[in-house]
């Protein structure tokens, strides 16, 4: 009994993922286009694919972009596998062959695994009951560019939203720490600066941009966590004491005539760390304030300023402290 032959799992130049015929093949309308112009308008398309894919991963695609442009044209195909192995490098493209392995099940383990660092980013943190497919051999040892990126940026979104859900529960034990790490910024940046300096920001731009702009509001808000806790340690301690302890403070002083100025000038620096303008840092939200336990820190203040004009300086040095964090806009609608 004759067996039928298994279909291949790769496409070649001669034999699309459908294996499509090739007399079936769609003429070549691309070398209509000077290939300049088809490579860009590609690294244009495919970037806006991608970014959509990691940014919104809940996102329904009713198209599969790397499969449109492998059927196009023989330029286009070209240029897309091009494209595509400076991003994946050997993950499922033979450059030299330019054999396209099947890259649908890759596609799918870093979407699912996107989709649950916002879902529920606390099995990220969990011991016992990690996601399975952290375990995928693309995700525990990423060798491409975008694989490397994509693990990172995964791994990154899950810790910052398991922040701000222990924060619901517990504030005082809530860890910023895991949080846009360095090690992990800087492999994001050196493998974005492996894709040619030409392309890489059509490639990868905006999800470069959406890495940088979460780095900077949660460094920030790191650095106001720190302040907040030390402040809340001491008013704790005052509260405690009644009144009984004599604090000297030898720390430069902010003001309210300046803290406008130190403020802006905390961002500009921030900004300047991540190659954004001022304007990119995100505003801080409500999730943010109860994270870092400002309001709790807040009514501590208007507690120990209550009972009594002893601790009224210091507490509004404090104050101040805080406030130089923010900017006009956040310190209108979060400090009393």
């Amino acid at each position: 009994m004759s067996r039928k032959r298994a279909r291949r799992s790769y496409v070649s130049p001669s034999a699309t993922p459908e294996d499509t015929h090739a007399s079936q093949r769609i003429p070549d309308r691309g070398s209509q286009l000077p290939t300049e112009l088809v490579y860009t308008i590609l690294a244009t398309s495919i970037g806006e694919y991608l970014s959509d894919l990691m940014l919104y991963p809940s996102k329904i695609d009713r198209w599969d972009a790397t499969l449109t442009f492998l059927h196009v044209s023989h330029t286009f195909r070209s240029c897309t596998i091009k494209l595509l192995y400076h991003l994946w490098g050997d993950t499922f493209i033979r450059e030299r062959t330019s054999v396209i392995g099947n890259y649908k099940p890759t596609y799918s383990v870093f979407r699912r695994l996107s989709h649950q660092a916002r879902s529920a980013p606390l099995s990220f943190t969990s011991r016992d009951d990690k996601p399975k497919l952290l375990s995928t051999r693309v995700v525990r040892h990423p060798i491409s560019p975008l694989a490397r990126i994509w693990s990172a940026f995964i791994r990154n979104t899950a810790a910052a939203n398991a922040v701000l859900l222990d924060a619901e529960n517990d504030r005082i034990h809530v860890d910023f720490e895991d949080v846009y790490v360095a090690e992990d910024l800087q492999t994001i940046t050196d493998s974005y600066a492996e894709i040619p300096a030409g392309i890489r920001s059509q490639l990868l731009g905006r999800v470069m941009h959406r890495v940088m702009t979460q780095a900077a509001i949660w460094t920030k808000l790191k650095a106001l966590s720190a302040t907040v806790s030390s402040v809340f340690r001491l008013l704790t301690l005052l509260v405690e004491a009644g009144g009984q302890i004599e604090i000297r403070s030898e720390l430069p002083r902010i003001t309210e005539d300046n803290v406008a100025q130190v403020s802006r000038d905390k961002h500009a620096s921030l900004a300047g760390i991540f190659s954004l303008t001022v304007e990119d840092i995100p505003p801080m939200l409500a999730k943010h304030v109860t994270a870092v336990g400002l309001d709790m820190v807040l009514f501590l203040l208007e507690l120990v300023e209550s009972e009594g004009t002893l601790y009224v300086e210091l507490c509004q040095m404090m104050r101040s402290y805080i406030a130089s964090y923010l900017t006009d806009t956040e310190r209108a609608r979060y400090l009393r």
